[in-house]
């Protein structure tokens, strides 16, 4: 089986949600930075739902929905990335979408997870995770 930036991010990120600084060395990292900070997000919104159906509606909504991109001044390491043209902004917040909702969608059946079975409950073990963000920084 072969894995992809959403599959590697899912996978680092409760190592990588320690990091206090990281080294960016090319545009995959920028990705990574970019997947880790809206994986903490929805952390924090499966924190609040109570099943898993609502879990997979809630990150939807979150994924397709004021889609920030790092080119813009809300995004909180937007010092990190370069600026971008109008025309790439349009192409990179759609990108950014699609990302987010294969993010959301491979989220929620990790977390709902307990010892390799389906579980009625979210994970503790991922949801400890929502409280620390990657290099101090979250999406809002």
């Amino acid at each position: 089986m072969t894995s992809d930036a959403v599959d590697e991010a899912l996978e680092l990120f409760r190592g990588n949600s320690f990091f206090r600084n990281f080294e960016i060395k090319g545009a995959g990292d920028r990705l990574l930075v970019y997947v880790l900070l809206f994986i903490s997000q929805c952390l924090g919104k499966l924190k609040a739902t109570t099943s898993q159906s609502e879990a997979v509606k809630a990150l939807y909504t979150l994924a397709v929905t004021n889609v920030v991109i790092p080119a813009d001044a809300s995004f909180p390491l937007h010092s990190l990335y370069p600026s971008v043209e109008k025309t790439e902004a349009d192409q990179l917040r759609q990108y950014l979408q699609q990302v987010r909702q294969e993010v959301a969608l491979r989220l929620v059946p990790l977390v709902y997870t307990a010892n390799g079975q389906p579980s009625q409950t979210p994970s503790k073990w991922w949801l400890c995770f929502q409280k620390r963000h990657f290099m101090g920084k979250a999406m809002q």
